[in-house]
């Protein structure tokens, strides 16, 4: 019928399986899904917002044909889910509309209060993008991204300027 429909089966189990659901600190879910806020130890719950990152994350798939962080270790993927921000999914296909980017993009912001607050928001959104209407959201410029992934890796950032402070000071000498 020309719809598409989604199951989510990360979480699913064998029910003659004698064991419980999960082992204390067992990972629920599609690894490859999981919102910043489950992937670390930020001690929000899920609620609303994850599963809006997780509609980014499926909507993503849809558009380049991969997860927005693959790996083949788990750490890596939860490292990645934390600290990097996907590739725009007009890097990996062109063809791709801009507005459609943003709306991607916007779902699978770090943080949840910078997602848009409903499924229901994003499906007003995507309406707007279908009608050829101007969508609300923004896509986000180089200058924040970097301001942004600073905020996330201070430790790097701050041991880079130990590095170059050095180096400065070296070659002055």
């Amino acid at each position: 019928e020309d719809r598409a429909l989604l199951v989510d089966f990360g979480i699913a189990r064998d029910l003659a399986d004698s064991e419980g659901l999960t082992a204390t600190g067992d990972v629920i879910g599609s690894i490859f899904y999981l919102s910043p806020e489950q992937a670390g130890a930020s001690g929000l719950k899920a609620g609303p917002y994850t599963d809006i990152y997780a509609l980014g994350a499926v909507l993503y798939h849809a558009l380049v044909g991969r997860s927005p962080y693959d790996s083949i270790d788990t750490p890596t993927v939860f490292r990645r889910i934390l600290l990097d921000d996907p590739k725009p999914p007009r890097e990996l296909d062109p063809t791709i509309s801009a507005d459609l980017e943003t709306i991607t993009l916007k779902c699978l912001e770090k943080e949840p209060d910078r997602r848009y607050p409903s499924a229901a928001a994003v499906a007003e959104e995507l309406g707007r993008f279908l009608d050829g209407q101007a969508i609300l959201a923004r896509p986000i410029g180089r200058s924040e991204r970097a301001i942004r992934w600073i905020q996330r890796n201070r430790a790097l950032c701050a041991a880079m300027a130990v590095v170059v402070m050095v180096v400065v000071a070296a070659v002055g000498v």
